[in-house]
């Protein structure tokens, strides 16, 4: 077994190798290459820093990095990790980290993080041995969204104008839906304001198109959320929310209210090196 960064690897390859190891997964992953491209590039992935194990000159098991500041932290955040069926039960994922922790501390890296589905006990207990924390519960929604003839049209603008805002909630978010990651996806999102009657912002939307991924929602006052849904249902039908912090109780009874489901529900883990 050999373990080395994933840096040579075209992404079909990688893909390849993650939808094998998620064949036998709860949730069905998407088996197209761009969604993958998007996403990893959202999640700021440097592919010098992923790192996998390979049998036989082949991609048998892998750790996705993503990497960039995260809560005051140079972070190599886990966006993906895998191991095809025929070579589980070696502890992979433990050796792969054991090769990397060295290679993430030169690039000064001195925190990682994860989300795990909470119902993944065989998961949650490797990433635990491994020496990760649980650090809170996320949740994940989705709903279709029902075209309202009457709604209040939302402006498109750009993230330039989002990332000004006042948002009490950005340091909830995850690492997929921060400011930093809406700046590096750039044209992979599109972004909206509901404005009032005179003109003024009351909240605003970061959306990706294809995915119905709504990265962003916020309303400066929460009875305002329906009427942003609405404005989205003008473009939008299947939508879907992720890992909305488990503290933001309010927020998280007014989706489902509003009609969202609840999917999905997972631990974000971390642990220093």
């Amino acid at each position: 077994m050999e373990f080395k960064s994933l840096a040579t690897l075209s992404l079909e390859e990688i893909i390849d190798c993650f939808l094998a190891s998620f064949s036998d997964y709860s949730v069905k992953m998407p088996e197209d290459v761009e969604y993958w491209r998007d996403r990893f590039k959202a999640a700021r992935v440097d592919y010098n820093l992923c790192f996998g194990a390979f049998a036989e000159g082949k991609l048998v098991g892998f750790i996705i990095n993503g990497i960039d500041h995260f809560q005051g932290k140079k972070t190599a955040f886990n966006t993906g990790t895998g191991v095809v069926p025929k070579y589980r039960g070696n502890q992979l994922v433990d050796k792969i980290y054991d090769y990397a922790i060295p290679i993430l501390k030169e690039h000064l890296v001195s925190h990682l993080a994860l989300h795990v589905i909470d119902d993944n006990d065989r998961a949650v207990r490797v990433y635990e041995r491994i020496g990760f924390n649980k650090l809170k519960k996320v949740y994940n929604y989705s709903v279709n969204l029902a075209k309202e003839e009457n709604a209040t049209s939302l402006r498109s603008t750009s993230f330039d104008e989002i990332e000004k805002l006042d948002n009490p909630f950005h340091d909830t978010y995850p690492w997929d839906s921060t400011n930093e990651a809406m700046r590096i996806a750039g044209e992979v999102y599109h972004f909206y304001v509901l404005e009032n009657e005179e003109n003024q912002i009351i909240g605003f939307a970061s959306i990706n198109p294809k995915s119905g991924f709504i990265a962003q929602l916020e309303t400066y006052e929460l009875t305002h959320l329906e009427l942003l849904l609405k404005g989205l249902s003008q473009q939008y039908t299947n939508v879907r929310i992720g890992n909305v912090d488990g503290g933001r109780q309010e927020y998280r009874t007014e989706l489902l209210r509003l009609g969202f489901k609840n999917t999905v529900n997972q631990f974000e883990m971390h642990r220093s090196i």
